[in-house]
């Protein structure tokens, strides 16, 4: 009945930071090929994406490790929902500051011509949405594997505990027909 064997990997606290380090390397090396920016070498790429690291985590973590298990998971959808639409807002805007302060100040160092240089561009903003999107959907993702992982348990045990309550009453109706025969 067991069919299920967990991965050490994916649910060991003691490697959670390796999780992180191997998910964020390989969302810099995706980005960096996906929105090639004509004329950048790959190198500036990933220097570009590695740079919107700590933006997207700033923006990810709180929505994945506080929003979605304190109210999300516990059925508190208005404040839930409250939540996230004011950390979209406040989202918009570390968007801004980071154009402004972190990468048109990079992007001039590495004398990269651009066109757009809207610090409100959206393109930026929807890219932090879609990786907080993707990090939530891993995290339930692993919510729910672990519930699975907890009601296929409790299966097994309704299952033994039944077998136990057969055995005692195989055994005692046994007992009876045995003592019964005795008689007759």
């Amino acid at each position: 009945m067991n069919n299920y064997k967990e991965n050490a990997f994916v649910f060991s606290s003691r490697l959670r930071i390796w999780r992180h380090i191997i998910f964020w390397t390989a969302h810099i090396f995706i980005f960096s090929f996906l929105f090639n920016i004509p004329g950048q070498s790959i190198g500036n790429m990933l220097m570009l994406s590695t740079l919107w690291v700590p933006a997207f985590i700033l923006y990810c973590y709180p929505i994945m490790y506080w929003m979605v298990p304190s109210y999300l998971l516990k059925e508190k959808y208005l404040q839930f929902s409250v939540l996230l639409l004011a950390w979209a807002m406040a989202g918009y805007f570390l968007n801004y500051i980071f154009r402004v302060n972190v990468l048109f100040p990079f992007m001039d160092l590495l004398q990269h011509k651009t066109s757009n240089k809207n610090p409100w561009a959206p393109t930026s903003y929807l890219s932090m949405n879609v990786m907080a999107g993707f990090c939530c959907m891993i995290a339930l993702f692993k919510y729910w594997i672990k519930k699975q992982k907890e009601w296929m348990q409790a299966e097994k045990e309704k299952v033994t505990a039944e077998l136990q309550l057969l055995k005692v009453y195989i055994f005692t109706t046994n007992t009876r027909i045995t003592s019964l025969s005795d008689f007759g």
